[in-house]
């Protein structure tokens, strides 16, 4: 069994998981906050020792930013595409949530 990672946001467990490898991996997380400073935690939850196995966890760092929010500057149809799936620019490597409603508020679309 790999190791299993636990995340708190201001004392409160808020994710927890098992590594999926035993090399070091960069694993991305994504945890809504609300405006203001907190306290966050990193800890290691399954920790086991019965020789010869040694079950250990290594943290390098814990980088942490704000989510850039995908701004669409135009819509094209993709004449390979079915229809209705439209296809939209964005920047290689960056993650992006997209949200899918059968129909936007008239005040939604303005926004956009």
């Amino acid at each position: 069994m790999l190791p299993q990672v636990g995340i708190t946001l201001d004392g409160v467990s808020r994710t927890n998981f098992f590594l999926s490898t035993t090399n070091m991996f960069r694993y991305v997380l994504t945890l809504t906050l609300t405006a203001g400073p907190h306290t966050v935690g990193l800890a290691f939850l399954n920790d086991f020792y019965a020789p010869p196995e040694d079950r250990n966890a290594a943290f390098d760092a814990l980088h942490y930013g704000r989510r850039r929010r995908l701004r669409i500057s135009g819509v094209t149809a993709d004449p390979g595409a079915p229809p209705g799936e439209p296809s939209v620019g964005s920047t290689p490597g960056k993650s992006y949530e997209v949200q899918v409603a059968p129909s936007l508020p008239a005040s939604r679309v303005a926004a956009l």
